[in-house]
Parts: C-alpha cells; structure tokens; sequence
C-alpha cells in the first residue's frame, strides 16, 4: 500500500499477492502451499504486512540446495537447468505428499518460473508465480479487444 500511494500505475510487488485468489479457487480443507527460495525469509511480519498471515497455507524453502546456493547465498557458480527444475519438482512433491491437502502452489520467488510448467506437470496442481501475476495485471490495464464489444 505504501508503494501504490506513491505512484499513478498499479504495484504489484510479490506473486504472493496471488496467494488468497488461489486459497478461494480452493474445495473447502484445501490449503495454499508456497515454495520460496528461503524458507526463513517469509517471517510472521513479512506475512502480516501483504495480508496472508490467515490463509491456510504451508511454506517450503530452497535453502540447502543448489537452488540456495544460486540464488540465496550466491555461492554457486554453474547454473545448471535441469538440476534446479528436478530440486523444484522434488521439493514440490515432498510438500504435497507430507501435505496431500494443497490444492494449488505459488512461487515466491522471481528466479522459479522457469521450473514452473515442470512443478506443475509434476503435482497436477495450479502454479501460480510473479509471471501469472503481471499476465493478470496486464489483462486488466491494457484489456482484449473483443469484436463487437466497443
């Protein structure tokens, strides 16, 4: 809200803003599961401040992967594709199975995308990241011409 009083253009800053239009799409006792590059930065406040602190939802982090180490700790050096989307698609489903009730997954990070489709192919479920989020964003502000419909 602080950044959006600032400015004249929608701010959509995190794709955890997606994470309560995703719990409502949910069958009831279906919960929202969130995969973060570190598990240790979505504190209580963080989750306060944009609103999801009482979504049901479980959180689990990248840290202790070549993932981590990428992109959170910046200590590896060779990005390798396919080893980050295989510790994507494992970290998803150790969620989902120690957690059979996620309904739908959202990436928190902006560096998840790519692994997105595989994430997705891999639990069945509906991935949701920063890449969903601007699509959505950028259908309502420069809206589909539909013909007849001036």
């Amino acid at each position: 809200t602080e950044l959006a009083n600032c400015v004249s253009v929608p701010v959509f800053t995190s794709s955890l803003m997606q994470v309560p239009m995703a719990a409502q799409m949910l069958r009831a006792g279906q919960i929202v599961g969130i995969l973060t590059a570190d598990r240790s930065s979505l504190t209580d406040e963080l989750l306060s401040k944009i609103h999801i602190e009482h979504v049901p939802k479980v959180i689990y982090g990248m840290e202790n992967t070549l993932f981590g180490q990428i992109f959170v700790e910046q200590g590896a050096k060779e990005l390798d594709e396919g080893l980050l989307g295989a510790l994507m698609e494992e970290r998803a489903l150790q969620m989902c199975a120690e957690h059979p009730q996620v309904g739908a997954i959202v990436l928190e990070c902006t560096n998840m995308p790519p692994y997105g489709k595989r994430v997705q192919k891999a639990t069945g479920l509906p991935v949701f990241d920063i890449t969903t989020l601007t699509e959505y964003v950028y259908s309502a502000v420069c809206h589909r011409h539909f013909e007849g419909g001036e």
